[in-house]
């Protein structure tokens, strides 16, 4: 069994206990039997699969995609003027690369639904003609297997700008904003962008879009694998991790040829910074890894499963009704758990597999208890029979009896949409319901982490909090009860306090 150091301790702090935050779900348990990240190739599926499903236990896909969004930017910044190949034997010379999907401008469009690529390249293109101003859309990829053919497709980036310019003036000058930053004394970018948002897109040369990704072999080993697919007609390359499966000849057409430029970054840069790294220092020693000299895809799955036993670990010491681990030290740095993990493969003696095994283990362990937590904190009566107790109180507020016929027929078919007279009484009513049984979720919760804070503060230790809680079931009933008459949505949004 691994020994968590204060495992039973409250991670909380001073955090006043009737503030609703996030309870963690109970992590996926092991899938697959674990592996020896460290020891398979570079081309590895396998490999790539199970470090990215480790990575899942922590926060690896956010962590090293935020990442690579600053990281590939500032490297190809750095490269400028930079010259690449653009399709059909021409040359493109980038002179500026626009940011558009970060700060005010990434927030509107994001809030917005307008989907838009990373990044714009401007500069020139050789044409028959002479010079042309050239515009190229460009996406970041962590791993080229993510990569499809329309996200940086031209119309999608015309149709961003289209969006902005006539439905969001904050985004329209947020963009042009990072353009200006960009230039330096010619304002060839904010020259671009404004005539680019008038929609005046006959004034450019539109190359096909780009993907940067890191210089890995994996990378490397997928565009291999897409070319040759593509010249012999076979289907393309299986990859079980990805979030959308394809078939074969989907994957044939979402990436002929697949534009990409790989850049070289090493690991330490690109990763030691994330939380995880000090951890994907035991994977790799486990399994005989030197970080610094290995291909960086080796690397990576190193730090994904360094970043995912971590994640594995702080969810462990997390006490039931308490919010997540703090997720870094007192000066800022990410939360390390190299002395646990330590312990434990001193103990397992094996490479990187066992290691995880251990961890695995001892989260399903822990399973139970999660799910103990999440039944106690979900609502403690259905959602039908919550709404006949909301549309009561609302009945005997309008002092009407029996029922009104319409919220009775919305009772029935909470939602739907009708034709009738009263389709506007219904739907109103559905609406009302389901936001008031939000707040009215939120206040369930907020009072069970209250009972369970003045039980851990009484004495009571873990298993003894959890019974008390569930011994309250009837409590917490008639509570969500006295909620549903509340005279109103508003006055339920306070939440109980110890």
């Amino acid at each position: 069994m691994i020994d968590f150091d204060g495992a039973a301790a409250s991670s909380a702090g001073d955090r006043a206990p009737g503030v609703p935050f996030r309870i963690p779900a109970p992590l996926s348990p092991l899938s697959s039997p674990p592996i020896d990240v460290g020891t398979y190739p570079a081309r590895s599926v396998e490999a790539e699969d199970y470090a990215r499903r480790i990575g899942n236990w922590g926060s690896a896909a956010r962590d090293i995609g935020d990442q690579w969004e600053d990281v590939g930017l500032e490297r190809l910044r750095r490269r400028l003027p930079w010259t690449l190949l653009a399709g059909g034997g021409r040359a493109m010379r980038v002179d500026r690369v626009i940011r558009i999907d970060s700060g005010e401008a990434g927030t509107a469009l994001q809030r917005a639904g307008v989907s838009a690529p990373d990044l714009v390249l401007i500069g020139t293109l050789q044409t028959g003609s002479g010079p042309r101003v050239a515009v190229r859309a460009a996406d970041l990829k962590v791993s080229l297997d993510t990569a499809e053919r329309p996200q940086t497709a031209p119309a999608r980036l015309q149709n961003a700008f289209a969006r902005v310019a006539e439905t969001m003036p904050l985004a329209r000058e947020a963009i042009l904003d990072e353009a200006r930053r960009q230039d330096d004394g010619e304002p060839m970018a904010e020259q671009t962008v404004a005539r680019a948002l008038a929609g005046d897109w006959d004034e450019f040369a539109l190359v096909e879009g780009l993907f940067v990704a890191p210089d890995t072999g994996f990378n490397r080993w997928f565009l291999q694998e897409i070319e040759h697919r593509r010249r012999t007609g076979r289907g393309g390359p299986r990859l079980p991790f990805r979030g959308r499966r394809r078939d074969e000849e989907s994957v044939d057409g979402a990436v002929p040829g697949l534009p990409a430029h790989l850049e070289p970054v090493p690991p330490g840069e690109f990763l030691g910074n994330l939380a995880g790294w000090p951890e994907a220092g035991v994977v790799a020693r486990l399994d005989g890894v030197d970080l610094g000299g290995v291909d960086p895809s080796i690397a990576e799955r190193c730090w994904r499963v360094g970043n995912g036993l971590r994640g594995a670990l702080l969810a462990i010491r997390r006490r039931l009704f308490e919010p997540p681990a703090e997720l870094r030290d007192a000066s800022g740095r990410p939360a390390n758990v190299v002395p646990i993990l330590s312990r434990v493969a001193a103990r397992e003696s094996g490479r990187s597999g066992a290691l995880v095994r251990a961890v695995a283990d001892a989260l399903d362990r822990r399973r139970a208890a999660w799910e103990d937590e999440a039944r106690v904190l979900s609502f403690p009566v259905g959602y039908d029979t919550w709404a006949t107790w909301f549309a009561g109180a609302r009945q005997e507020e309008a002092g009407s009896d029996p029922l009104d016929p319409a919220i009775a027929d919305a009772l029935a078919s909470l939602g739907a949409d009708g034709n009738d007279a009263d389709d506007g009484v219904r739907r109103a009513f559905a609406r009302s319901c389901r936001t008031a049984h939000r707040v009215a979720t939120q206040r369930h919760r907020a009072r069970v982490v209250v009972a369970a804070r003045a039980a851990y503060d009484a004495g009571l230790d873990e298993a003894a909090t959890l019974e008390l809680v569930r011994q309250r079931h009837e409590e917490w009933v008639s509570a969500v009860r006295a909620d549903a008459s509340g005279p109103d949505v508003d006055a339920m949004g306070e939440l109980p306090r110890a």
